[in-house]
């Protein structure tokens, strides 16, 4: 009896380890695509170099919008010499005989898979765009989660667009709820769904754009449909074909959107996906964008917030340069 009792806790222990040994050999992938967030990126590789293993970096040939683009990391990858270790870096030459910018964009990013290729099934694979940043704290727990959950999604902890310290929206920081933040009220009653359907304990925001799976949960879908669960569309459908999705929800990390000055945002805007929405490119190709009134009149809408703590470190410790870069507003 006393023989049998000790192999079965022998046989327990190694099970034990063996779960362990899997989360603790774990790699992370932080995964995104490219155009020119060239000061977005320094502060990424800043805040995450030390707590992924790899950044799965996809930039194409062309733009969302079908332009055709130069590679601009590569280009420009020097700037990042210090971090180039980690980089897995996808060069998409081919173009997208499309009329609809969002095929093209969906594609762009579902290519993320061609730098997973050397992953074991349960590494874990953070998926987002350029300009939103995971908090290097999360890191871990997220790694953790993901042994109780199939998917873990993400709210910005601040979401700020024109300057770092122009605030949109940053629940629970400092008090901000700007009037974009309710635009997608619609999405509320989807957003129960996915509440209802995903076993979810708490109300998702309304930009939960960040995800994090196991490799082995992504290889059934793709990186786009994973992305597609901020909008929650369609639940019935994702519940349908992929049963075995529970998502955790978590708040982490920053929203930087159009950064880099007035030029900058406007090439971006002529070649993302949205420049085919009503609005979606100010000036419509115009000069217009290009006035330095239409760009302070649009930034000066956003809430003027303290560069603070909640702020990745690499920003708070350079404010002068960032404010020299044009990135922070000064508060004069």
């Amino acid at each position: 009896m006393e023989i049998r009792w000790m192999l079965n806790f022998f046989k327990l222990a190694i099970l034990s380890l063996l779960l362990v040994s899997n989360t603790a050999f774990a790699k992370v992938y932080d995964c995104f695509m490219f155009f020119n967030e060239y000061d977005i990126l320094d502060i990424r590789f800043h805040e995450l170099y030390d707590h992924v293993d790899h950044f799965v970096i996809v930039e194409s040939c062309e733009g969302h919008a079908g332009l055709p683009k130069e590679f601009n990391f590569e280009k420009n990858k020097e700037m990042y010499a210090q971090f180039l270790d980690k980089v897995i870096y996808i060069k998409l030459h081919e173009r997208q005989t499309t009329g609809d910018p969002w095929i093209r964009e969906h594609y762009q990013r579902n290519q993320i898979m061609r730098g997973l290729v050397n992953c074991g099934p349960e590494d874990v694979i953070f998926i987002s765009d350029c300009d939103e940043i995971m908090e290097k704290e999360i890191i871990q727990e997220t790694v953790e989660a993901l042994n109780q959950h199939k998917v873990v999604l993400f709210k910005p902890r601040i979401w700020s667009e024109w300057c770092l310290n122009r605030v949109i929206d940053s629940p629970n920081v400092h008090g901000v709820n700007h009037p974009a933040y309710n635009l997608f009220a619609k999405d509320f009653d989807r957003i129960k769904k996915l509440q209802e359907n995903f076993g979810q304990r708490d109300l998702p925001g309304i930009w939960g754009a960040m995800v994090a799976v196991k490799y082995k949960d992504l290889v059934p879908v793709t990186p786009q449909l994973l992305r597609d669960l901020r909008h929650v569309k369609p639940v019935t459908e994702i519940q349908r074909d992929y049963p075995y999705f529970v998502s955790c929800y978590k708040v982490s990390g920053w929203h930087f959107s159009n950064m880099g000055g007035h030029r900058t945002v406007r090439n971006k805007m002529e070649n993302w996906a949205h420049s085919y929405d009503p609005g979606g490119n100010p000036g419509g190709g115009s000069d217009s964008f290009d006035h330095q009134g239409w760009w302070n009149a649009h930034k000066s809408g956003n809430s003027l917030a303290p560069i603070d703590e909640y702020y990745p470190q690499y920003v708070q410790d350079n404010i002068d340069y960032f404010i020299q870069r044009g990135l922070i507003d000064p508060y004069e």
